[in-house]
């Protein structure tokens, strides 16, 4: 909250310091340039403010900046010629702009890097049920990936509990379950109510994993579908030893 406090100032601050940096000679330049050096530093902070709405803050405050500071009859949001008026229009849609497809662009680069942790997770999982790891390491692995991936929920596994009487489960496809209906976690966010998760391998259930989750937390759909993966996984392992039948 505080970090996206301090955006949100920047984009105030940085266009009103710059406007008021070019009065001394916004008689000596074009409307033309005194826009584009408007938009370096508004540019600069609506995309590294890494948030939509930090860069429609930014456009706002810079197309008012450039309006009141450095278009006639200056100190008024009034604009006398209508290529100006255009020229002050433009800037606030560029910056706009690109804030917002900067903002896209590093939230899609961030889910990419999310996808490519998870994926080499799958593989070390692999490799550790390839070489015989102990069933208590993979459990407790598969406990703390599955809280991780699930925004730091709690979880544990449970040998004795199968989901055949659960009100509220994650089925092999990655859906969430509650009360016989299915729960939008990518829209509405993690229910306020325990999941389980089973572990099973070749039709038999070796218990499950009970994730307490943190309520309100939306998660992606295909969080949910590597979280059955690892589910699955430690049942693969579990089915092949004979204390995982007991």
């Amino acid at each position: 909250m505080y970090r996206i406090g301090l955006w949100v100032a920047l984009a105030i601050v940085v266009p009103i310091a710059a406007a008021v940096a070019l009065v001394p000679g916004r008689d000596q330049m074009t409307s033309a340039n005194l826009a584009l050096v408007m938009l370096v530093g508004a540019v600069v902070i609506a995309g590294l403010g890494n948030r939509v709405s930090i860069a429609v803050v930014c456009a706002a405050v810079t197309g008012l900046a450039y309006d009141f500071f450095l278009v006639r009859p200056y100190y008024s949001v009034t604009i006398a010629k209508p290529a100006e008026a255009l020229t002050a229009v433009l800037v606030l849609v560029v910056v706009a702009v690109v804030g917002s497809v900067s903002s896209l662009v590093r939230r899609q680069r961030s889910i990419i890097e999310r996808r490519e942790d998870n994926l080499g997770l799958l593989y070390q999982l692999v490799e550790r049920v390839a070489n015989t790891a102990g069933e208590e390491s993979l459990i407790e692995t598969g406990e703390r990936e599955i809280g991780e991936l699930l925004s730091g929920a709690s979880c544990r596994y449970a040998k004795d509990q199968v989901t055949t009487n659960e009100s509220a489960y994650i089925d092999p496809i990655g859906d969430i379950h509650i009360d016989g209906h299915v729960w939008d976690a990518e829209h509405q966010g993690l229910p306020d109510q325990q999941l389980a998760l089973p572990v099973q391998s070749g039709g038999l259930q070796f218990g499950s994993f009970l994730v307490v989750p943190v309520a309100g937390t939306r998660v992606a759909r295909w969080e949910l579908i590597v979280t059955v993966m690892i589910a699955d996984l430690v049942g693969a392992a579990l089915a092949r030893w004979p204390t995982g039948l007991e």
